[in-house]
């Protein structure tokens, strides 16, 4: 059960996100590394109108994010554009097999809708895109998802009888709002915003964003403890790799209950998964025996190979071939710089024959901590907790890191205050925190 928690509490920041990405831990899944889409339609209504007159269009946006390899969608959960674009999506399993409008089993890919927001328009505003995508079949098949998103910009608010270029500044310090879409959102209207004012902690897991009720303990916990490391991280004055360093300490916090038999399958502790933001590898069972001794050559076959649907001999002889597996050492990783930068749209999905990588033992896969101050510079540091081969990783050996600058930081949109203050797009909801 994935976590997000981000907060705009850091004076020398405008946002802080963490998360957490827990999955079966030899789900095969990229490094982050910059990336550009495919050209190809946009989910929801939003095609422009008139389109035989209308200029040529951008070029695709540069998106910085680990991509699901399990998936022809090639899809992500967490993401952010030189551009400011930012997405996270955190999925949730609806319960209702009468509901029509909320399906069960969602024969879309999730990942595909944080690519919508990420392969946007540069000029695509945030109420734009959440009209866009909750017209036609923007979030229609798609299953239970929550996913927070905006166009991270320093929001500057001047007083209304001045003229902007003479006014003093109105409020402090702070950025565009962030939607909070689901697949329940029936209109834009109902879309709440967050993250626009100072001092704002939200989490979000593996349930709806505004649910009733109180929140999970794990999102409860995460958002306390994001709250202390800022709150005693300012006075410290610590550097950033300090503030780093803690916050992945937040993310690893484990406060599961372990139950008395050591070998109990993860379903077994399905319920319990709510309580804890850090989740630690769970159920060993025969499938993730058989797939833990794959070489990398094993591996990388059953992920790449194309889906036939009659082998030919020479393919049967070539897997006739493979040598025995064995145990064999942790490869290193893959500098993230020399991943492909282009569209992975085009590699095949992998064999409905190899091994399935969506059983055997889960757990926190990978954790991610992204910094943005004030003057639009990110540091983007994922947490890999696994090899390929599903070996533990030491603390810091899974580390990459990216630092980048957000084109476009301090630009100003005209006559948006209303609608950015959810005047008519949104409504600014008590989050889970």
């Amino acid at each position: 059960m994935c976590i997000v928690v981000l907060t705009t509490a850091h004076p020398d920041y405008a946002l802080i996100v963490i998360n957490n990405r827990d999955e079966y831990i030899l789900r095969p899944t990229s490094r982050p590394h910059w990336w550009t889409p495919s050209p190809g339609p946009k989910d929801g209504a939003g095609q422009q109108q008139n389109q035989q007159s209308s200029p040529p269009p951008p070029p695709p946006p540069q998106i910085l994010s680990s991509r699901d390899l399990n998936r022809p969608e090639r899809g992500t959960w967490l993401g952010i554009t030189r551009t400011g674009n930012f997405a996270c999506l955190t999925n949730y399993s609806e319960a209702d097999p009468n509901d029509a409008r909320h399906s069960i089993h969602g024969v879309r890919s999730r990942g595909a809708i944080v690519s919508a927001w990420l392969a946007a328009d540069p000029a695509e505003r945030t109420p734009d895109f959440v009209h866009r995508i909750l017209s036609g079949s923007g979030v229609k098949g798609v299953g239970g998802f929550s996913l927070v998103c905006g166009k991270l910009r320093r929001r500057r608010r001047f007083q209304t009888n001045q003229h902007p270029q003479h006014a003093a500044r109105s409020a402090p310090a702070a950025i565009d709002p962030l939607a909070v879409i689901s697949n329940r959102s029936e209109h834009p209207e109902h879309v709440p915003y967050i993250a626009s004012q100072p001092s704002e902690t939200h989490g979000l897991s593996n349930t709806v964003f505004d649910a009733p009720g109180p929140p999970w303990p794990k999102v409860s916990r995460g958002c306390d403890l994001l709250n202390r490391t800022v709150a005693s991280a300012v006075p410290a004055a610590l550097t950033q790799d300090q503030l780093v360093a803690s916050l992945f300490s937040v993310l690893s916090t484990d406060d599961l209950p372990r139950l008395s038999d050591d070998a109990a399958a993860f379903e077994t502790y399905q319920p319990l998964l709510r309580t804890s933001v850090f989740i630690p590898p769970l159920g060993r069972d025969e499938s993730w025996l058989e797939t833990r001794d794959f070489g990398p050559a094993d591996r990388d076959a059953a992920i790449a190979a194309p889906q036939p649907t009659h082998p030919q001999p020479q393919q049967q002889q070539q897997q006739q071939q493979l040598p025995q597996r064995q145990q064999q050492p942790s490869p290193p990783l893959e500098p993230a710089e020399t991943l492909a930068a282009g569209s992975t749209a085009s590699t095949p999905r992998p064999d409905a024959k190899a091994p399935v990588f969506t059983t055997g033992m889960y757990g926190t896969q990978r954790q991610t901590v992204i910094l943005v101050d004030w003057e639009g510079n990110v540091r983007y540091t994922e947490r890999a907790l696994w090899d390929d081969l599903g070996n533990p990783l030491a603390p810091g050996e899974g580390d990459v890191t990216f630092r980048f600058q957000i084109e476009g930081w301090d630009d100003e949109y005209e006559n948006d205050d209303a609608e950015l203050d959810g005047g008519n797009v949104g409504s600014n909801k008590h989050a889970d925190c």
